[in-house]
């Protein structure tokens, strides 16, 4: 059996037997059968540095007190634990903190404590205590816990129960200058997760992409610096669409989060906090990965401790967007579906993933323009510039009108709510290229001729005008019957003599046959004869 002791204060409690003398010295006592033998055990800082002057606050290792609680953790046949230790008394100057409370003199020269720290005791051998040959010093460690202070005191009772819970009460204190006994019960969950020694690592912090699960990992010690299981975590990532993904114990106090980000922004950012119960008892975590991008665990610290850092948390997170979704792409623009023979049209292509967010560019974009009534042509193409921004924007001139079906593919892909139909209407008719046939040269008076005029724009193409839609045609067309022909070309027969006597009657879309529609080899089709007039006159002279 070992009797482990810590501090205390040397004086014979005689007003004239001053200075008292406050020690934080550590002694071991080996109990054998028929003695007890005490070793002052060989002590130093958390990193093995010797224990500096001792001052309470600032000191490497417990200043000197009196009357300070201590426990043993974690001293299992396989391990010698931690010695536990809280609170006690201290006194500025030679006052002996024992006299001035059993006489209830002046308290404003005692100070109560309420610091945590344990010793490490994993290399304490059975030599260093039976003989007082300790080779290596045990480490002490100020311990930190989340939550308010326990108040200061001395003489408190404290229990450790299974669950690294140290349970801390009664006591004595000084309020106010007054020597008061306390009853309250306080307890530090020493196993639990400490928001300083959390650290997040992996990409999904800082970069993700849209549709595509994200992931980062997180580590927890305790205050005690062994890992931490059980972590109770909330992630709140904040943004165009907030999230708050839950997370997975892998074990050894390690974790993992997992999200899918759906809307595409570098406007993100992701809270991490640890803690029990609601938001008034969370913490952001606050340690420090070495490489936060890497997905391998590295905790440097506590970044308050690390000269010139600051705390990563909250992380700024920015979403990619997703790879090209042709189903979602879109195009836009009035000459999309509308044209006119000759002219240079564009239209906009705006690419999206499955989430619609638009692209960043360097997509592989063909866009084929086809007429069905024309099988054998070949295809008309776009010109496609990449405006580095999700937005394409296409260039083309058809010089021959009709109905095309436009497609728009993506990588091979057709997309963009393509094919669609794409209407080129003839440019304004011109005289040069309009003809006409019929009775002209052989006219009898007294009898019906027939001549017709087929009226085509710069191209030959025939004017595009349904008569269903427009029954007397978009032209002006005027019939003169003249007996002389002069040079004024602004006058009726040109400034020669018209023959008045005549009857005339003009009307759109009706071919030779007397039919709306077309005639092929005998077979009327359901195509207008478009810009097609027929004139009937009958010279009465």
């Amino acid at each position: 059996e070992v009797l482990l002791m810590f501090g205390g204060e040397r004086t014979d409690l005689r007003p004239d037997a001053f200075p008292a003398i406050l020690t934080r010295d550590v002694h071991a006592g080996f109990f054998s059968l028929s003695a007890v033998t005490f070793s002052k055990l060989w002590v130093a800082g958390s990193k093995g540095d010797a224990c500096d002057d001792g001052t309470c606050g600032s000191s490497n290792c417990p200043c000197a007190r009196r009357d300070a609680s201590i426990a043993v953790l974690g001293n299992v046949g396989s391990s010698n634990g931690k010695l536990l230790l809280f609170g006690g008394i201290t006194a500025a100057g030679d006052t002996s903190p024992a006299w001035a409370y059993l006489t209830k003199s002046d308290a404003s020269a005692v100070i109560p404590l309420n610091d945590l720290w344990y010793l490490d005791l994993s290399s304490l051998t059975e030599t260093c205590i039976k003989d007082g040959k300790c080779s290596s010093a045990l480490p002490w460690t100020k311990i930190e816990v989340p939550g308010r202070a326990v108040p200061s005191r001395w003489g408190a009772g404290i229990v450790l129960d299974t669950a690294q819970n140290l349970y801390v009460t009664g006591g004595a204190t000084v309020v106010n200058g007054a020597w008061t006994e306390v009853a309250d019960l306080y307890v530090f969950q020493l196993g639990d997760p400490y928001y300083k020694k959390c650290s997040a690592t992996g990409k999904g912090l800082t970069i993700a992409e849209a549709g595509v699960p994200a992931v980062f990992y997180l580590q927890c010690k305790d205050s005690l610096d062994a890992p931490a299981n059980g972590a109770r975590f909330q992630i709140d990532i904040s943004g165009p669409v907030d999230m708050s993904p839950s997370v997975l114990s892998v074990g050894t106090g390690l974790y993992k989060c997992e999200f899918l980000p759906v809307r595409a922004s570098s406007d993100y950012e992701i809270t991490i906090k640890v803690g029990r119960g609601g938001p008034e008892y969370q913490d952001l975590i606050a340690g420090v990965d070495g490489d936060p991008s890497d997905s391998v665990h590295d905790y440097r610290g506590f970044y308050g401790d690390l000269g010139g850092s600051s705390n990563p948390n909250p992380f700024s997170l920015k979403v990619m967007p997703g790879s090209t979704d042709p189903t979602t792409s879109v195009a836009t623009g009035s000459l999309f579906t509308l044209t006119t023979a000759g002219i240079i049209s564009s239209f906009t292509v705006l690419a999206r993933d499955a989430f619609l967010n638009r692209r960043p560019g360097g997509d592989s974009i063909s866009i084929l323009m086809m007429n069905p009534a024309i099988p054998n042509e070949k295809p008309r193409t776009a010109t496609v510039t990449d405006n580095s921004d999700g937005s394409y924007t296409a260039v083309y001139a058809i010089t021959q009108s009709g109905v095309y079906q436009l497609a728009i593919t993506f990588g091979g892909a057709l997309g963009a709510g393509t094919p669609r139909q794409l209407e080129v209407q003839t440019a304004e008719a011109l005289i040069e290229r309009t003809y006409v046939y019929g009775s002209l040269l052989s006219i009898k008076a007294g009898e019906t001729s027939t001549i017709y005029v087929q009226t085509r724009d710069r191209y030959g193409n025939k004017l595009r005008v349904d008569p269903r839609v427009v029954p007397t045609g978009s032209e002006d067309i005027n019939f003169e019957l003249c007996t002389a022909v002069g040079d004024d070309t602004k006058s009726p027969c040109r400034g020669g003599t018209e023959d008045m006597n005549v009857g005339v009657t003009i009307d759109y879309g009706y071919n030779t046959f007397g039919t709306l529609y077309t005639n092929v080899n005998g077979v009327v089709t359901n195509i207008p004869n478009y810009g097609f007039y027929r004139i009937f006159f009958f010279p009465f002279n």
